[in-house]
């Protein structure tokens, strides 16, 4: 037994009993997940109502076309993109607390400011506000990221970053089933803006008031908790090796690290793909209601969020018990995901089933998502435990450029024609679906491929003798998708000790 497994053994002797300030830390960073969320996909049902010709409540209706539609969609991640390794580098240096205050509260004004916005400067300034939210919203997912190291301890935080990150699928639940609500209410589209934006300018009074960068900064913590915590990771900080350079040139020469680049843009364009297009699909070809819209679109990811604990669970439980090699075992749960999803996508472009069987469909595509985080989002620590956070963000960064095409994409094939007849449109919303399953087989034929489960050379840090002529830069702390990171990275450093 190696003394990082000592280490989290014995991590989580003595922990005080009952629920202290680490857990609020944690709810709070769990309720800023689900609201950022919902002031980041309320525009998907939105612009539905906002562009609906046959709504006759009084509010402003705009005549966009799919093509600005896609614009509009794409626009947020155009600022977020920018955004994650400068934001990364921010929290790194001058602490998360403040800089995940000031992002909340940016973003929930602009989400309140966004009915007036449109009004009085149309699609340009509704697309500079959302660039904006997306800036703001960059930092969002390091301060959480780096809030949890400094709060849980080692054996408490693969269930507290479980929580946290849950909300992504609660506030993507929220935002399409609460805003479908809303804009078929008396209050009208503007209220999918109003009311998440209170919320966030709501939980940064909460987070004010009880929040704090580190426990030894907290003056509500029990001495016994506080304790506990420095006594844990400081102890898991004293025993890791001190990185702060990245190998990039070595990184980027690996083909298992290249794969995990391939493989996240092959996800991250299925994922944003439906996520935003879906409650325009729902409404052009299944012809739902603004309600129905909004409620129909959330289902599916209540099932992926209730999915995602199953799948954590028999990972664990297969790594446990030696039932697959773990390479074997990352590459099933990926080909799961992706070429089951994709394959789920193909029966729903070539059979193009009634309203049930469509969001029955689209149910099993995004449920299987889940699988992922048994998949290549482990990947990057079997590869580098060292470099593990600046390889997600890395393969992160290029896969969130995906959620600038996918939407842009998406209206080009719709931009055909205005009113196309209905065989027309189930035509183009086959395509859709068609390149979505392709890109997700692609990337996932590309991982199974090239990618490994065990630990690459470029791991250990060099010596000042190795870095001359390297070009290593600092290492950045990573975004959203390293909160997925550490909450299997407990099982995989396990699942290695065993293999």
């Amino acid at each position: 037994m190696n003394q990082e497994t000592l280490l989290l053994a014995g991590a989580d002797a003595g922990a005080p009993r009952g629920l202290g300030r680490r857990h609020l830390q944690v709810l709070l960073l769990f309720l800023a997940i689900a609201t950022a969320y919902g002031i980041r996909i309320n525009l998907s049902v939105a612009l539905v109502s906002m562009t609906n010709q046959e709504r006759k409540d009084g509010y402003p209706v705009y005549q966009w076309d799919q093509k600005q539609f896609g614009t509009v969609q794409s626009s947020f991640f155009w600022g977020y993109t920018l955004m994650q390794v400068p934001g990364s580098m921010l929290v790194q240096r001058f602490g998360p607390r403040r800089f995940l205050l000031a992002a909340m509260a940016g973003a929930s004004v602009l989400a309140v400011l966004t009915p007036l916005a449109v009004r009085l400067g149309g699609m340009a300034l509704l697309i500079t506000t959302r660039v904006c939210q997306g800036l703001l919203s960059g930092l969002v997912f390091p301060s959480s990221h780096n809030i949890l190291g400094r709060w849980a301890p080692p054996m408490e935080r693969p269930r507290f970053t479980a929580f946290v990150y849950g909300g992504m699928s609660l506030g993507t639940v929220a935002a399409m089933g609460g805003a479908g609500l809303l804009c078929g209410s008396p209050l009208g589209w503007p209220s999918a803006f109003y009311v998440p934006g209170a919320l966030g300018l709501s939980w940064c009074v909460l987070w004010y008031l009880f929040s704090a960068d580190t426990p030894a900064q907290c003056k509500g913590i029990a001495a016994e908790e506080l304790a506990y915590i420095q006594r844990s990771i400081g102890s898991a900080t004293t025993s890791s090796k001190a990185v702060s350079k990245v190998p990039w040139k070595a990184i980027l020469t690996s083909p298992p690290a290249l794969s995990l680049l391939v493989v996240h843009c092959g996800q991250n364009f299925g994922h944003w793909m439906l996520l935003t297009e879906m409650p325009n699909f729902m409404k052009t070809k299944l012809h739902f209601n603004i309600k129905e819209d909004g409620l129909f679109s959330a289902l599916p990811y209540v099932s992926l969020w209730a999915a995602t604990f199953l799948v954590g669970w028999s990972a664990q439980k297969i790594n446990e018990r030696r039932v697959l090699p773990l390479a074997v075992s990352r590459k099933v749960f990926n080909s799961v995901a992706h070429w089951g999803s994709g394959l789920t996508l193909l029966l729903l472009a070539l059979l193009q089933p009634g309203r049930s069987g469509a969001v029955a469909l689209l149910t099993v595509a995004i449920t299987l998502e889940s699988c992922i985080f048994a998949g290549f989002y482990v990947s990057h620590m079997d590869l580098s435990p060292n470099y593990g956070g600046a390889l997600m963000g890395l393969s992160n960064g290029c896969g969130s450029v995906m959620g600038i095409l996918a939407p842009l994409i998406v209206g080009l094939i719709l931009e055909d024609e205005h009113n196309p007849s209905e065989e027309k449109l189930a035509s183009m919303w086959s395509w859709i679906f068609i390149l979505t399953a392709c890109i997700y087989f692609a990337g996932n034929l590309v991982y199974v491929l090239l990618c490994r489960a065990t630990v690459q050379p470029w791991n250990e840090p060099q010596t000042p003798a190795d870095e001359k002529g390297t070009g290593l830069v600092t290492l950045p702390v990573s975004d959203p998708a390293a909160g997925e990171e550490s909450k299997s990275e407990a099982y995989s450093k396990s699942s290695k000790s065993q293999a």
